[in-house]
């Protein structure tokens, strides 16, 4: 099948927005710049599969629930192709309506995150995501709310006639549970659902970006994973 009248649009987090690359970095070092990075998966895998248009809808630090209103409120042209890196499965994002959210992240805990992460953020904020993940954080629900909003975002742009394809790096899928709830989870995956599951260092992190101490995925990791999806899906 010839893609070359079709519009590639890519969803995901930060590591398909390609935080910390050469043109995606702020000037303290660690956060990203304001647009996606031109060297970054999606715009890589749109010329290697020669697409009409490439959109990246990549948000760094976006939870999974995050993507999926990303999903539903995007104005899709016709002849569509989405691909989508779904992201930590333990972000979690309270909406309190259409433009006001609690978004948390592990990370929060340790106040060890880039400075545009806390804007607009209280003193009580780690204190507040910290009794989150102590409380309320459980690995079973995580992957049972990763499983729906996969199969939901298939079946959704299935029925607008868009074809959708999905990845998860396979340490976030249901690795972390007991045997017997991973063949519990095997039902849910709906027929045609095309899911690729992403051995990290293999498929796609082998260099690190420029921000620093925790490097997002570099060039070369990117041109390494659209590589391995134009393989598995193009």
């Amino acid at each position: 099948m010839g893609w070359k009248s079709y519009n590639l649009v890519a969803f995901g987090c930060s590591y398909t927005f390609g935080h910390g690359l050469k043109d995606c970095i702020a000037s303290d070092g660690r956060s990203s710049g304001p647009l996606p990075s031109k060297y970054a998966w999606p715009t890589i895998l749109g010329k290697l599969g020669s697409f009409n248009s490439v959109d990246n809808m990549g948000i760094p630090g976006a939870s999974s629930k995050r993507v999926v209103k990303k999903v539903l409120e995007y104005d899709f042209k016709d002849k569509s192709v989405v691909v989508i890196l779904w992201p930590n499965k333990d972000r979690q994002t309270i909406f309190k309506g259409q433009h006001d959210m609690l978004h948390m992240m592990p990370s929060f805990i340790y106040k060890d995150m880039p400075k545009a992460f806390w804007r607009g953020k209280d003193s009580n904020f780690a204190d507040q995501v910290k009794m989150y993940y102590e409380n309320f954080h459980e690995e079973f629900n995580c992957v049972f709310e990763q499983k729906i909003y996969i199969n939901y975002v298939h079946s959704y742009l299935k029925t607008k006639g868009i074809k959708s394809f999905h990845l998860v790096p396979e340490h976030e899928y249901d690795k972390g549970l007991p045997q017997e709830d991973q063949e519990y989870f095997k039902s849910y995956d709906l027929s045609g659902l095309n899911l690729a599951l992403i051995q990290w260092s293999k498929h796609f992190k082998i260099d690190d970006a420029l921000d620093k101490p925790h490097s997002h995925p570099g060039p070369n990791s990117h041109k390494n994973l659209a590589v391995n999806i134009r393989k598995w899906f193009f």
